[in-house]
């Protein structure tokens, strides 16, 4: 299996409505995609969150390159965004994530381009944090 690192997130914290969709803005707004060519995404409430015994949603990165899950580690954990885990809580390795009940999402192409997507909210955060990372080249 390839690396994967996972971000967990306080779905209470994200605020009412798609909280998916508010966890994806905080991540896509952190890292440009461009930065994460060939890693895949995945999603979905923890297995903590389905037993009843937290309120946590995970996005996983897999890829083959270990550096860019280094930088996702990196960038994120110095993030003070609503709706994330406290830095020592905020993360899942490769096999912790495996353990959770989480769905493939999209991929990210060579060029930084989120394909595969079957969900519109995700795409809606990529392509609002996508105008933001163009401006501030």
């Amino acid at each position: 299996m390839m690396p994967t690192l996972g971000v967990l997130f306080d779905i209470d914290e994200l605020g009412e409505g798609l909280y998916g969709f508010a966890a994806y803005k905080v991540l896509f707004n952190a890292i440009d995609t461009r930065k994460l060519a060939g890693c895949e995404l995945s999603d979905g409430d923890a297995m903590a969150t389905l037993e009843g015994r937290a309120r946590h949603y995970c996005i996983a990165i897999t890829s083959p390159d270990p550096l860019k899950l280094r930088l996702v580690r990196s960038v994120v954990s110095t993030l003070d965004a609503k709706g994330l885990l406290p830095v020592e809580s905020r993360f899942l390795e490769h096999a912790d994530v495996s353990r959770e009940p989480l769905v493939n999402t999209a991929s990210i192409d060579s060029a930084g381009q989120l394909i595969g997507c079957k969900t519109g909210w995700v795409m809606a955060a990529w392509q609002e944090s996508s105008k933001k990372h163009e401006t501030s080249r």
